[in-house]
């Protein structure tokens, strides 16, 4: 996604009230897109493979190489300079120029906490210098950008991937923060989509997949009149939802969690909770 494609402006125009997180999204996604890589760690998937086809995913017992730490690292300590001066809340800015003082500090530690992240040892949060939530969110944003190539090949229809199938993130292990519906030659095909590290995966058409209850009349469709491209999936065993984009071809924005913030708002109306850890609540 650019700031210059027409479904991000026309997103924009339809959805005035998110004027504030778009300004903080496109200086993210400046960095991210300048990230100086000159090329990104080629996955290697020979080491994992064994324990992928057990349900483990993929980085929560090998952990990550030097490499990839090292690219997030200096990934995430751009993102804290750039946001600590940038144009968004006060606090924002104060907790960045707080994440970047300790990385400079501490590089070792930050390290560490990056390799908890992703392989969920703890929250993979604490004890750097800035409130949790930030680290968390920018964090992970710097891990995504680094752990590209493993989703989209993962994407691209590896041997392993086409046997996923399960309600976690393959690469990550966390739970989906939306899902997709996709015209195949088979039908219409549910994927599920990471909030963390942004893999997707072929899922069970219905079903909760945060509680497994695939009883229909437990299981319930909220429409939504002014977002025809979206509609909550609801499981009345849990009270768990999820987001679902029913469009095709703007995958970057309407899979992004943080465009939707006004349907989580509709849901908790609902009496519904999230069962996947936003970013955004920083």
């Amino acid at each position: 996604m650019t700031t210059a494609d027409p479904a991000f402006e026309r997103w924009l125009s339809d959805h005035p009230y998110l004027g504030e997180v778009v300004r903080f999204q496109r200086v993210i996604e400046d960095v991210l897109r300048d990230d100086g890589s000159a090329a990104l760690p080629v996955p290697q998937w020979d080491r994992r493979l064994d324990d992928f086809g057990k349900g483990i995913p993929m980085f929560r017992k090998i952990p990550l190489d030097d490499e990839v730490v090292s690219m997030a690292g200096n990934l995430l300590r751009r993102l804290g300079d750039r946001m600590s001066m940038a144009d968004c809340p006060e606090e924002v800015r104060r907790a960045c120029g707080l994440l970047g003082d300790e990385m400079r500090r501490s590089p070792d530690k930050v390290a560490l906490m990056l390799k908890q992240l992703v392989s969920a040892e703890g929250d993979g949060e604490r004890d750097v210098g800035a409130p949790s939530g930030t680290v968390r969110y920018f964090a992970w944003r710097a891990m995504e950008r680094v752990l590209r190539p493993w989703v989209e090949r993962f994407e691209g229809g590896t041997e392993a991937g086409l046997h996923w199938g399960r309600p976690y993130c393959p690469l990550c292990g966390s739970l989906p923060a939306m899902a997709q519906l996709v015209r195949t030659q088979k039908g219409r095909e549910r994927y599920l989509s990471c909030g963390c590290c942004r893999c997707r995966w072929s899922f069970q058409r219905t079903g909760c997949p945060f509680c497994g209850n695939q009883d229909q009349d437990k299981l319930e469709i909220l429409e939504l009149e002014q977002e025809k491209e979206f509609r909550i999936d609801v499981c009345r065993r849990c009270d768990g939802y999820l987001k679902t984009y029913t469009g095709e071809g703007e995958e970057a924005l309407m899979l992004a969690d943080w465009s939707t913030p006004h349907l989580d708002i509709l849901a908790g109306r609902q009496g519904l909770r999230r069962s996947a850890r936003s970013l955004y609540e920083l």
